[in-house]
């Protein structure tokens, strides 16, 4: 599905880092300690390789997304998004050497029966323990539809390759990778307790699931195409269905997440909007009630603490995604975020982008 490259192509990839940069970028003060320290852990496990820990920067991509938390929950998030998106790029790439059969997960626990994500567990669960029952519900459905897709993705790679409607494809883009997981971890690591969601947040926890899809699909296609061409991926099919040159495709797609960006900037506003002044006629006939303040009352507060959490996670994301080398090669695309320095200090948008143009891996 995924066209090869012929010769040395090269591709220009979208700005994405400038689209989020409203959203700010902080960084975790205990980056590196987490990095290190998962490293240590996880470079146990025999399924997965020290070199290839050092390449996907897991502790980086916690910190940049859970800026906030403690050491203890950091480094819990490390474990856990390292070995995630090592079953990512994995995917991506058309690896399926590790894959078992599907199925369901009854409970966190379930996840001990997990080949990598049971390395996880320890601290996973050590960070539920004060979470409510309703949030381990959502959050073993998350990784449950996360699991299925990608279960489903894997046997249509086996496959006669069938190329889906835009629609088609995109409807399950964002359980396939894996952002509602993610997303669910803002209130765990963030120590949050949202005792329900109104129907904004939940359309504005969509929209960012669909914005953390839509990117990991876009970066992720210079391997895909390479190694996996039965699988699809958005810049495939773009291509395909709109019939567009890969290059066009790419700005079809940095254009779809400028979209997404500015459907969930349009619905923060809607969230934190104040409400209206009482009318001169409700002040006639009845005497109007004090408004409960949202600013500093318990839920209200962890409210906007889970929107600003979800902002991070999207920007961090995006950062950490031209700065992995699980895309992009050894070099990365961005210029002062491991610079030896930055897991020590706070992270501003001094960061310097050098360019966004790549070579095409050929396809052996």
């Amino acid at each position: 599905m995924a066209q090869a490259a012929t010769g040395s192509t090269a591709i220009q990839l979208p700005d994405l880092p400038s689209y989020v940069r409203p959203f700010g970028l902080r960084t975790n003060s205990r980056c590196k300690w987490a990095s290190d320290t998962s490293i240590e852990h996880l470079s146990s496990v025999a399924l997965i390789d020290r070199e290839l820990l050092g390449a996907v920067k897991g502790g980086l991509l916690a910190s940049l997304c859970f800026p906030t938390c403690d050491g203890s929950q950091l480094r819990a998030a490390a474990d856990f998004m390292t070995i995630w998106m090592i079953q990512y790029a994995r995917h991506a790439r058309g690896d399926f050497t590790e894959w078992v059969p599907y199925r369901d997960l009854e409970n966190l626990e379930s996840l001990r029966s997990d080949r990598l994500f049971q390395y996880a567990l320890p601290g996973l669960q050590l960070q539920c323990a004060n979470q409510s029952d309703e949030w381990t519900r959502q959050f073993v459905a998350s990784l449950n539809r996360h699991r299925r897709a990608q279960n489903d993705r894997q046997l249509q790679s086996s496959g006669d390759t069938v190329v889906p409607t835009i629609d088609e494809y995109t409807s399950s883009l964002d359980d396939y990778s894996g952002a509602y997981v993610i997303l669910d971890m803002v209130e765990l690591v963030e120590g949050l307790h949202i005792l329900e969601h109104t129907e904004e947040s939940r359309r504005f926890r969509s929209t960012a699931a669909r914005i953390i899809a839509y990117v990991l699909d876009t970066v992720s296609f210079n391997v895909a195409q390479s190694s996996a061409p039965n699988s699809p991926n958005l810049i495939a099919v773009l291509m395909a269905q709109k019939n567009l040159s890969l290059q066009a495709a790419l700005q079809y797609a940095g254009d779809m997440i400028k979209d997404a960006i500015t459907d969930l900037s349009v619905l923060e506003t809607s969230m934190t909007r104040a409400p209206p002044a009482p009318s001169w006629s409700s002040l006639f006939w009845r005497q109007p009630q004090p408004q409960k303040s949202t600013e500093m009352s318990g839920e209200g507060y962890d409210m906007r603490l889970w929107v600003r959490g979800v902002k991070d996670c999207i920007s961090g994301i995006v950062n950490w995604a031209y700065e992995t080398e699980l895309f992009f090669g050894t070099t990365g695309l961005m210029s002062g975020i491991m610079d030896g320095s930055f897991c020590n200090r706070k992270a501003e948008f001094s960061l310097v982008c050098v360019h966004f143009a790549v070579s095409l891996i050929r396809r052996p």
